[in-house]
């Protein structure tokens, strides 16, 4: 797959005031994910997870694909990286793409009111100017629409223009708030039909997964056949879920797989033999729209430990998606889950350690040089097998590191504050209901004059939580 360079994101959202320097991800040349995979294996045996997929890519290949647990457990069918699974809201950043590529021909103004596009029985005021959500704002989520879902199991939903005529009211000013809204995304949906000529589902095929090669890629509940697995929905007790449809596909109607939904991440990153959206478009896509606090054009888009971070989740009944991608490292991270229970999230952070992405907090790069906090401390911990040799340091560049004898536990999703320094990292410390496996370690540290005290705790997911006592020096 050639490579290229992604475009910079543009984030307007509000900064530290100072940004911790890029620092360019450490990748394994051949990455370990044995703690991801015991990790999955977890999440199957005790969160009721039918099934996980997931994939990865750096640099434009796929570094590891694949499925665990059964997509189908009363065919007994086993998931593997082409299982299509209901993706929920990760269908957003699929149908904001469909908007750029008709902004990109020059066949819709991202400016322009979405009425434009939608006619007299689009969307009207209930307060401000409707003339004023623009496409652009309804993408962001930020066009004054209401919080909206609606879930038909069983029954076939209503026409749109019903729906329109129902909900598509302004409940705030356009440019007001912020205010997540799925009927945006059945709107947009709408203004892709309405421009191309034809029906979302047919556009999206012709126009997004064809040409990116997304062969297990559909809007609406695939057909299953014996050369096409599909994940059946489950609820948290593993109780199949019947079928349902929505009054907004635009925003959680399509299936997927893990393999295609990070070639739609590196397409995004300007990946892949034929890219859909140029440079320009990325960044207009990648750039927050005020007051959005995170959301750009159908993507979260928010620094997190030093880097540019663009994602998207998806949840609802019997589905937990997440799809990560990291421009400046060139990785790309999709998991997919047929439940309402998983550990969807957590299984995407392990795999980003297991790539070597850098711990950061941008909040300690805004100190100044003098601060208290800043430099390395040294003393012991009170592990169950007795004081161990300890020391942690905080660092002006944004990294804070602790040192157990010869293991070095970089955290990550630290904060600093009047409540003290907290973060996480992972690494065993000798507790014995740890065993030989990887825990988390959560620190909760005071800073009390030249010394740093408090809890580390260690978490074993379904065994055990015990805390030790830190005492630390500030080292001369």
């Amino acid at each position: 797959m050639d490579e290229a360079r992604p475009a910079e994101a543009q984030v307007r959202s509000v900064a530290p005031p100072r940004l911790c320097p890029a620092i360019a991800a450490n990748v394994p040349t051949s990455p370990d994910f044995g703690d991801v995979r015991a990790l999955v294996e977890d999440t199957l045996r005790w969160d009721g997870t039918p099934s996980l997929a997931l994939a990865v890519s750096h640099r434009g290949t796929i570094v590891w694909e694949e499925g665990f647990g059964f997509a189908d457990k009363a065919r007994r069918v086993r998931a593997t990286q082409d299982t299509m699974y209901s993706l929920a809201s990760i269908s957003k950043p699929f149908t904001a793409t469909a908007v750029m590529l008709l902004a990109q021909e020059g066949k819709l103004d991202l400016s322009a009111p979405i009425n434009t596009y939608l006619g007299e029985t689009g969307v009207r005021a209930g307060v401000g100017d409707a003339a004023a959500a623009t496409v652009e704002r309804v993408a962001s989520h930020t066009a004054g629409l209401p919080l909206h879902y609606r879930f038909f199991y069983g029954e076939a939903p209503p026409s749109y223009a019903e729906t329109r005529a129902r909900h598509a009211v302004l409940v705030t000013e356009p440019g007001e708030r912020y205010r997540y809204s799925n009927l945006g995304f059945g709107l947009l949906e709408q203004v892709v039909a309405e421009v191309s000529g034809e029906s979302y589902a047919q556009y999206m095929h012709a126009a997004v997964f064809k040409p990116l090669g997304l062969e297990h890629t559909e809007v609406g509940i695939p057909k299953r056949s014996r050369t096409r697995s599909v994940a059946v929905r489950y609820d948290g007790r593993g109780v199949p879920i019947a079928d349902y449809g929505f009054d907004h596909d635009g925003a959680s109607a399509i299936y997927s797989s893990a393999h295609d939904l990070v070639r739609f991440g590196l397409a995004q990153l300007g990946g892949g033999p034929q890219p859909l959206l140029d440079d320009t478009a990325r960044k207009r896509m990648w750039t927050v729209v005020a007051p959005a606090p995170t959301y750009a054009l159908g993507w979260s888009v928010r620094r997190a430990d030093g880097s540019v971070r663009i994602s998207h989740n998806g949840g609802m009944p019997g589905v937990r998606t997440t799809l990560i991608l990291l421009p400046e490292h060139e990785i790309v991270v999709a998991v997919l889950i047929n439940s309402s229970a998983g550990q969807h999230k957590n299984v995407a952070a392990a795999v980003l350690r297991a790539m070597g992405v850098p711990a950061r907090a941008d909040v300690i790069c805004g100190l100044p040089e003098d601060d208290p906090w800043l430099g390395q401390y040294v003393g012991t911990l009170q592990s169950e097998t007795g004081p161990q040799a300890f020391s942690l340091s905080i660092l002006g560049d944004g990294r804070v590191q602790a040192q157990l004898g010869n293991t070095t536990l970089p955290l990550s999703g630290v904060t600093l504050g009047k409540d003290g320094l907290r973060g996480s990292a992972f690494g065993n410390v000798g507790a014995s209901a740890a065993g030989s496996q990887d825990t988390e370690l959560r620190f909760d540290l005071q800073l009390r004059g030249d010394r740093l005290t408090g809890a580390v705790s260690t978490l074993v997911r379904h065994t055990a939580a015990t805390t030790m006592f830190v005492d630390l020096a500030r080292a001369e």
